[in-house]
């Protein structure tokens, strides 16, 4: 198995869950027995007594379910809020070992595993623990997914600075556009240029602004959208090296 790959993004609300479960799509296309990770989400929604965790239910999905939603999400919380204080709420302690069990259930018959952080990659678990502590404890090299807006630049250089200040090995660069095209944001003409050149970590495409989240699209289309706009061939090559 080639080493995980940890998707991280420059904050929340930047399209991790999207891109992770278009990953998925193009793993199985290219015959790769794929599994899936959302260690931690909040903002869960109680149903039939357990809470439900939309974002791991999606990543599932696109990987085609091989395994159970306990093992791809084991910590789930209620309140919209930092995993952290979510879990400090709930009398809860995140626990890497507990995680990296349910890692090993899933990663043992896969060719990859694709593991979303939550926020960003220096958002707290512990009082002391934080996301990339998490990437360096599975052994992961991370892809940085970055919100493709008016500020982004200084988002993604600050999160890859923190990245290789981790020594946490870099896969690439997903832009996501998170604002509609014909807003008055005229960052989203030059961003991708400007972002290459300050740094020499690969980007691999932008993704279209998509205001009906991906929850809603086909296979089929959700795939194509990952194929169409982004260098998919070197991003898959890059996540398995």
């Amino acid at each position: 198995m080639s080493r995980p790959v940890f998707i991280t993004g420059t904050d929340t609300g930047v399209g991790k869950s999207f891109v992770t479960g278009g990953l998925c799509l193009l793993a199985r296309k290219a015959k790769l027995r794929v599994g899936a990770m959302k260690p931690v989400e909040t903002g869960c929604t109680p149903h039939r007594g357990k809470l439900l965790p939309a974002d791991a239910a999606l990543l599932s999905t696109c990987a085609g379910d091989p395994d159970s939603l306990d093992d791809v999400c084991p910590y789930r919380f209620e309140p919209p809020i930092s995993p952290e204080t979510a879990a400090r709420q709930a009398g809860v302690k995140i626990e890497f070992s507990k995680i990296a069990d349910h890692y090993k259930k899933i990663a043992r018959d896969k060719d990859l595993v694709l593991v979303e952080g939550a926020g960003g990659i220096h958002v707290p678990l512990t009082e002391k623990k934080y996301m990339a502590d998490l990437a360096k404890h599975l052994k992961c090299k991370v892809l940085l997914v970055v919100g493709d807006r008016l500020g982004m630049i200084n988002h993604a250089l600050l999160s890859l600075n923190e990245i290789q200040r981790r020594k946490l090995p870099l896969a690439g660069i997903v832009l996501n556009r998170v604002v509609p095209p014909d807003g008055e944001d005229f960052s989203l003409e030059t961003n991708a240029k400007d972002l290459a050149r300050h740094t020499k970590v690969p980007i691999f495409g932008t993704l279209p602004w998509l205001p009906e989240g991906p929850s809603l699209l086909k296979p089929y289309h959700y795939r194509k959208l990952f194929e169409d706009h982004l260098d998919s061939a070197a991003l898959m090559a890059a996540l398995r090296n």
